[in-house]
């Protein structure tokens, strides 16, 4: 088997690189519809710091979220002209930065505005929807093995004090004579 973590990045690139032969990624990043351009597909700040993402691309969405916001009238938004996105941006963010992060959450939990909060990353290991993300190992969250499968369940073979053991006789495996792995030892490049 051969796979890098560059060909899953590839399989998300493709989705932009189809944006952009479609004339719809004309913009230097930070510009285009989903990389923050759009008042409707961006991340903002919140009164406590927190951020919530927001990612009504759709419509329909959008009307959700501009209605919940109070812009369901404002002529800013009536039309997708980009010479008022800035505008638009501006007055989402001033909004938005009125109330604390779990506020928003709470307020758009129940719609479909598609605005969510920014986890940090220990709230996003005990978040109900990561239930078999993580793995505790002595005491240490991290990565459950995946793909998960119900047949053979992956588990973690090794414990993290196992895994960062200092072990100098392993270079044998690799061909290392014993003068070799001493001298390696005795300078301070193998413990």
């Amino acid at each position: 088997m051969d796979a890098a973590i560059v060909d899953g990045s590839a399989l998300l690139y493709a989705t932009i690189k189809s944006l952009h032969k479609a004339g719809s990624w004309p913009h230097p990043a930070g510009g285009n519809t989903i990389d923050g351009g759009r008042y409707f597909y961006r991340v903002y700040a919140c009164a406590d710091g927190g951020l919530v993402t927001v990612a009504a691309i759709e419509p329909a969405f959008r009307a959700v979220l501009l209605n919940t916001l109070g812009f369901a009238g404002d002529l800013a938004f009536a039309n997708d002209d980009p010479l008022h996105e800035s505008e638009r941006r501006e007055k989402v963010a001033r909004v938005l930065v009125t109330r604390r992060r779990d506020e928003w959450a709470e307020t758009f939990s129940s719609t479909d505005g598609c605005v969510a909060p920014v986890l940090t990353m220990d709230e996003a290991e005990a978040h109900p929807q990561t239930r078999t993300t993580f793995v505790a190992v002595d005491g240490v969250n991290q990565p459950a093995p995946g793909p998960r499968f119900s047949a053979t369940p992956g588990t973690v073979a090794i414990t993290p004090e196992e895994a960062s053991r200092s072990d100098p006789q392993a270079l044998a495996a690799w061909g290392f004579q014993p003068e070799e792995i001493a001298r390696l030892t005795r300078d301070g490049i193998a413990s």
